[in-house]
């Protein structure tokens, strides 16, 4: 994989693959690709963090070379093509669920939010016991949210918790999500969890963690994301 320019190069002895793919690292709670900011406690920038874990790989590992290299392609703005390099995976074995949730949030980032809500739950049925079982159930709170189907998207952002406590971005989706469908001190309340580990954090720079910047993605999820930026807002975030 070619390296972005400005990644640090890291100290691969500090990485390792295991579990299934999940990478390793002393800043890290813990990661599964693609890197989200709500994984991360430490200052590391996600994509950089990715790269030295990919670049740690055996070469022998070509599956789980595959698997990710649609995550790759959502951090760097090709959403098409993750899209398609997914489905390439999916022709190989229709039972990885993490390909059908990488579709997923290309198709979120692509500004169809109606279509990755089918990505994601397609995940779900085929790893409903899975433990990245979290990251679609994120996604799929946060297109919810986009939808305006926010009850909805509560139920699935409080599993995504269960899924995974240490889930901490989801949090911030929690607290929108309660905010735009009326729970005043529930949202208040999962705002602040959010802030314990992002306390400078403002709506105008939420984005800025993403493995994704927001300059990448569509006008069209642009636009749509100002309702989630404004439930930010209701729920007491800054900016």
């Amino acid at each position: 994989m070619t390296r972005s320019p400005g990644v640090i190069e890291a100290d691969a002895s500090r990485y390792h693959w295991q579990d299934r793919g999940r990478c390793r690292h002393p800043n890290f709670v813990w990661a599964a690709p693609p890197l989200r900011s709500d994984m991360i406690f430490g200052k590391h920038r996600p994509f950089i963090a990715f790269n030295a874990c990919f670049r740690s790989m055996p070469q022998t590992n070509a599956w789980s070379g595959r698997r990710n290299s649609g995550a790759v392609r959502r951090a760097q703005g090709k959403f098409e093509e993750g899209i398609a390099a997914a489905a390439a995976v999916i022709t190989e074995n229709p039972g990885e669920p993490w390909a059908y949730k990488e579709i997923g949030f290309s198709t979120l980032y692509l500004g169809n939010p109606l279509g990755a809500i089918d990505w994601f739950a397609k995940a779900d049925r085929l790893g409903p016991r899975d433990p990245a079982r979290w990251t679609w159930l994120d996604g799929q709170g946060h297109a919810l949210i986009l939808l305006g189907r926010d009850e909805e998207a509560m139920r699935s952002l409080r599993a995504a918790l269960d899924s995974n406590p240490n889930t901490v971005g989801t949090y911030a989706l929690l607290a929108s999500a309660y905010a735009l469908a009326g729970h005043a001190d529930k949202s208040r309340l999962a705002l602040a969890q959010y802030q314990k580990h992002y306390p400078d954090l403002t709506v105008g720079s939420f984005r800025s963690l993403a493995p994704v910047p927001l300059k990448l993605t569509t006008e069209k999820y642009r636009q749509q994301f100002e309702r989630l930026k404004d439930g930010l807002r209701k729920a007491g975030m800054p900016g």
